[in-house]
């Protein structure tokens, strides 16, 4: 995630008395990259709707380089898989180039440094023989999922499944049938929301929404809101360990929460050999928290008593190429603790997988 070459940014015709001259100012990355979502897909990196059809999720927009400060720098690469990147820059020297001839041969270097991005994380960070169990997977059933539900908090019960749906003006709270992907009941949230993780506790769902920093509370049976809680950080997963509700916010932190008051009772740092970001939907499973790392295809399996990952789930490949298109990343895991069956699907995907995990030789 870290930018590891210096990035030297090209200063061109600085005025140094009366003449122009040529300079390099030298930056190293000073903050980790920050990554964002959209608040909508279809949306340009200002969060308006972007012109003529939407762009693929996996197309990055036009590199950008813009100046916030004097020493610091900005590097932001607009959306890449629906992220938003930027990263922090600090200017830790420069050097005046008096000959201007000397800009033929270095050239190249100012091309490849200023041009290079943070990359988006593909994977949860292991090094080479990391004790760390991980696991592919085995497909036991494939259900049918609504193209137009864009997951983002997904729960099994007694046969339905609970789900919130995301999206400015077209997010959701629905119950839907396994077996058929058809929806038994939906409420729509307010269009300004963006609603996000959902958790079942004591007969009532809560539901988190992204950047408005409320949950709403609504009675299982009628769809009925009848609290809301509030909170500083972003929403994204939520789940329950029957006891307290378990929320992340987008970073390698997760959060444990009175029921109650949504007060914050404790935090871990989600951890391998360095921080996981990025975590998303979240699941209660056995006594470990699953846990989406968006933009990639892996579920970390953590401990909740100190946040260490106990297991990587590589899910590469479970949607099959030609029901891609249009859809967009994995997040979605609900678990049947009676019948123990797992099951998992993406924002706008057309399936919802029940998996076995097979453990990596």
């Amino acid at each position: 995630m870290n930018i590891e070459p210096l990035c030297l940014r090209l200063i061109s015709c600085r005025s140094y008395g009366t003449r122009k001259r040529l300079g390099i100012c030298f930056y190293k990355q000073v903050a980790p990259t920050e990554l964002r979502k959209s608040k909508e897909s279809r949306s340009d990196i200002h969060g308006a709707p972007a012109s003529g059809p939407a762009q693929n999720a996996a197309t990055a927009t036009e590199a950008k380089l813009s100046r916030r400060a004097e020493d610091t720098l900005t590097l932001s690469p607009g959306e890449r898989d629906g992220v938003r990147v930027s990263v922090k820059l600090k200017k830790i020297g420069r050097v005046k180039i008096l000959d201007p001839r000397l800009w033929l041969l270095l050239l190249p270097l100012f091309l490849s440094a200023c041009t290079h991005s943070p990359d988006v994380p593909a994977t949860p960070s292991l090094s080479p023989g990391s004790p760390i169990p991980q696991y592919t997977y085995e497909i036991v059933h494939t259900y049918p999922h609504d193209r137009g539900a864009f997951t983002q908090g997904l729960l099994y019960l007694d046969g339905v499944l609970y789900e919130s749906t995301g999206l400015n003006g077209e997010s959701s709270l629905r119950k839907v049938d396994l077996e058929t992907g058809k929806v038994r009941k939906q409420i729509p949230v307010p269009a300004e929301y963006f609603a996000e993780g959902l958790a079942l506790k004591d007969g009532k769902l809560f539901q988190l929404t992204w950047q408005n920093h409320e949950c709403f509370v609504y009675d299982l049976a009628t769809f009925e809101q009848k609290k809301k809680f509030s909170y500083p950080t972003e929403g994204w997963g939520l789940t329950t360990d029957d006891s307290q509700l378990i929320m992340s916010d987008g970073s390698a932190q997760i959060f444990f929460l009175d029921p109650n008051t949504f007060e914050v009772k404790r935090t871990i740092n989600v951890h391998t050999n360095r921080l996981v970001p990025q975590l998303n939907e979240l699941e209660f499973i056995n006594g470990e928290i699953f846990a989406n790392v968006w933009t990639t295809q892996f579920i970390v399996r953590i401990d909740p008593a100190n946040g260490q990952v106990v297991g990587v789930i590589d899910l590469t490949g479970i949607l099959p190429p030609e029901d891609r298109a249009g859809t967009d990343v994995l997040n979605g895991i609900a678990y049947d603790a009676k019948g123990e069956r797992l099951f998992v699907t993406g924002k706008h995907w057309p399936k919802l997988f029940e998996i076995r995990l097979k453990r990596k030789p």
